[in-house]
């Protein structure tokens, strides 16, 4: 049976700062209540998903996009500059029922033909080293660079940084 779903992504504006946080409060619990507690993902969602904070990324570099289904938003990236050529895959969020339909690749490589458009050398990232999307980045051809313990409040992050080469070097 053809799926016939349309997929597509567009940035977000600052009209757009609700729907954001409407979806991170919707799938934060659903992926993150395996790897950490709900206690620290209600802190990071008041922390970080609230509209306030997201303008103030916006203002500061942050290039926000919502992906849609049929029209539906149903998840969000983020792409933020870096020093020394690179730009950090900030997000990349989906609603739980909306995994496994290839949507995940789309989204990145949305992200690397966006990095590569504004001529960023490397995409970096960062996940819980807990994290089962840990093997889609490796798929997707990141490394891990360094490993970091981020104090974050009451709690702490564990994670890994992971780097992706957008401009891979020929060998002759």
């Amino acid at each position: 049976m053809k799926d016939n779903s349309t997929f597509h992504i567009r940035q977000a504006t600052a009209q757009d700062l609700g729907t954001l946080q409407k979806l991170a409060y919707e799938i934060w619990p659903s992926y993150y209540q395996t790897i950490i507690s709900m206690d620290q993902i209600e802190y990071m969602l008041r922390l970080f998903a609230n509209p306030e904070f997201l303008e103030s990324q916006m203002d500061a570099g942050m290039l926000p996009f919502l992906a849609f289904e049929n029209e539906k938003s149903i998840g969000y990236l983020a792409l933020m500059p870096q020093e020394k050529g690179r730009i950090k895959l900030d997000k990349l969020y989906l609603l739980p029922e909306t995994r496994g339909k290839g949507y995940g690749k789309k989204m990145m490589e949305f992200a690397e033909n966006q990095a590569k458009g504004l001529l960023y050398k490397s995409l970096i990232l960062n996940v819980n080293r807990f994290n089962p999307s840990l093997d889609f980045y490796k798929k997707a051809g990141f490394e891990i660079v360094e490993q970091v313990d981020i104090p974050l409040g009451p709690f702490w992050l564990f994670d890994f940084i992971m780097e992706k080469n957008l401009f891979e070097k020929k060998v002759n």
